[in-house]
């Protein structure tokens, strides 16, 4: 299986904290392929906001091998509880990460809408014979993260209050 070590841990938080990373870039058209070492990933960049304001944009190619989403996953972790607010790349890709978790998808490319209007995502089907597809418009991702976290919100345990 590819990615193997990833795998354990569920490519919602693997893409979550890779998100977070892309974020942190200023990425955008952003494109992840799954390799056997890891998570390929392809992307325009910019230093500053300024750049971005310019249209600076600067090409990234990187390799993120097991061990560097490792890194960031706990990264990711540490951020928890610290006020960190997630960014657009980071909540898409956590939940394109759940639905490909949820339906057991692998041999994964994940590319960007060239103006940020959701995401495509091809993979193996059942028997690694046939390329599928499905795609999330931002609006359906939008919908999708608030019916998690009002289902979330309903299965919490109740606050304690002080007596």
């Amino acid at each position: 299986m590819l990615v193997s070590r990833v795998r354990t841990t569920g490519m919602q938080e693997t893409l979550r904290s890779l998100g977070a990373v892309l974020d942190a870039h200023r990425a955008r058209s952003v494109c992840i392929l799954e390799v056997p070492e890891g998570l390929l990933v392809r992307a325009a960049v910019v230093e500053t906001l300024a750049d971005r304001i310019l249209a600076a944009w600067q090409p990234l190619e990187r390799l993120y091998p097991d061990s560097a989403l490792f890194e960031q996953q706990v990264a990711a972790v540490a951020r928890r509880g610290t006020g960190h607010q997630a960014g657009p790349i980071e909540r898409s890709l956590r939940l394109i990460g759940r639905e490909v978790d949820e339906r057991s998808l692998t041999r994964l490319t994940i590319i960007q809408h060239h103006a940020d209007a959701g995401w495509i995502v091809w993979f193996d089907g059942p028997h690694g014979t046939q390329t599928h597809l499905f795609a999330m418009s931002t609006a359906e991702l939008v919908s999708l993260d608030t019916k998690i976290r009002s289902r979330a919100r309903r299965h919490a345990p109740p606050a304690l209050t002080e007596i």
